[in-house]
């Protein structure tokens, strides 16, 4: 999938995920690009020739051997069909044959779909913050 469609699908469909209500969740094109360097970092799942969904991970800064999940959506007439849970899943195979060992994902309170799926995969809530003082230069 060329890296312009692949921004369009993300951003049609992280528009639409229940967990933005209704903000503007656009990420630019530059940033988009600059964020999947490699092409395993993103997986989508078609059906009957129109693309239904897409996950897409980060490296984790200071860990070669983790990803987190930016992104796992699908367009609302493939909801509630396990296309997430494939997807996802199909993923996280393909990772761990590049030698990804952890995989960490971040969602919304309202989002109860996509925290059912994170849930049957076997995601464990974790909590806390990591607070950075960073002095601004004028």
């Amino acid at each position: 999938m060329r890296s312009v469609r692949a921004h369009e699908l993300s951003r049609s469909i992280e528009a639409d995920t229940p967990d933005v209500q209704g903000a503007d969740a656009t990420l630019p094109y530059g940033a988009f690009r600059r964020m999947l360097t490699e092409h395993w970092m993103m997986l989508t799942a078609k059906r009957g020739g129109e693309y239904v969904g897409i996950t897409r991970v980060d490296r984790r800064p200071g860990d070669p051997q983790a990803v987190s999940v930016a992104l796992t959506g699908v367009s609302p007439q493939a909801r509630g069909q396990g296309v997430a849970a494939a997807l996802k899943a199909e993923h996280a195979m393909l990772l761990a044959e590049r030698g990804v060992q952890r995989i960490y994902t971040q969602n919304m309170d309202g989002n109860a779909p996509i925290l059912a799926t994170n849930t049957t995969m076997g995601f464990v809530p974790a909590g806390g913050y990591v607070a950075v003082h960073q002095p601004l230069r004028r």
